[in-house]
């Protein structure tokens, strides 16, 4: 930007390193770029340096240096949705101690919904193992993607969720979908007290209303009628409804899913749901890895 406010813009040689990176990584979308053909488009040396460096200099390009089996390096360098990053929720002091427990608040029309505590925020761990794909995650976190883990138990799905919540400062409500969790689960239930009726809102849908983040554990053990209630809080019209009223969707509200394959009682995330996420799969910790989680747990 100029001093007045104008924007400038760099016109760049059609043959130049910087040029010749933003082509390369277009046309090679996802799939990343193999050692061979970054040497196809700048020669023996050099290359793959060269676009990490442009990465390291924009926002909008993603690199991450992987090792095949046959032993050849592929730089998975590919553009990343341009967006202003996720704006820290805010959270009085009152909801952060648990301020008045159960404190009502008109709804529409008269309703009475009574809206759940935020959750305490989570502390970091000092010893806290980031995964390889945890930058990833953070990344399209704070770009207001939502995130699916896939992989196998004790990979620390759920572990890397509440870290970065502790560090990014976000209360994090957790649900297990062990017990096989229903619509009401998530959106709450009619109550009576001293014979006054009110809407009393489950932890989820207070999370979408106030704009915390939501981990659902074991996702696929849910019951249909809960998925299906996901997914407008997740594509237009990014509603939720509550006591048969749409509330919008905040913000700054994450939703976070782990689940895997094979276990009893458990079915796959419809297609319809699982595109509405970024996905991340994990196998099972390589034997150097395995070595290094016990060595620590030893300690």
């Amino acid at each position: 930007m100029s001093d007045n406010g104008d924007r400038m813009y760099l016109r760049l040689k059609p043959d130049s390193p910087l040029a010749l990176t933003l082509e390369a990584l277009g046309e090679a979308g996802d799939a990343g770029m193999t050692k061979s053909a970054i040497a196809d488009v700048f020669g023996e040396k050099g290359g793959d340096a060269f676009i990490r460096k442009v990465a390291s200099h924009t926002d909008n390009v993603a690199t991450k240096l992987n090792f095949w089996d046959e032993g050849e390096s592929v730089t998975s360098a590919r553009y990343v949705d341009v967006s202003p990053p996720a704006a820290h929720v805010t959270v009085d002091r009152a909801d952060l101690v648990g301020g008045m427990p159960h404190q009502p608040q008109a709804g529409p029309e008269g309703a009475t919904i009574v809206w759940c505590d935020a959750p305490p925020l989570i502390n970091p761990m000092d010893n806290f193992d980031k995964p390889t794909w945890y930058e990833r995650m953070r990344v399209m976190t704070m770009r207001g993607k939502h995130t699916s883990l896939q992989g196998p138990p004790g990979v620390g799905k759920d572990t890397a969720v509440q870290q970065l919540a502790a560090l990014e400062k976000q209360p994090l409500v957790t649900l297990g979908g062990e017990g096989s969790f229903q619509k009401w689960d998530l959106a709450g239930q009619a109550e009576i007290a001293a014979g006054t009726s009110y809407w009393e809102s489950a932890e989820y849908a207070t999370a979408v209303v106030k704009g915390y983040w939501v981990l659902l554990t074991e996702i696929n053990a849910a019951y249909p009628d809960a998925l299906m209630y996901l997914n407008p809080q997740l594509a237009p019209p990014y509603t939720i409804n509550i006591k048969g009223r749409a509330y919008p969707v905040h913000p700054n509200f994450r939703l976070f899913v782990s689940y895997n394959y094979g276990l009893a009682g458990t079915q796959p995330p419809p297609a319809s749901l699982k595109d509405r996420f970024h996905p991340i799969k994990m196998g099972f910790f390589t034997k150097p890895q395995l070595r290094k989680r016990l060595e620590c747990w030893r300690l």
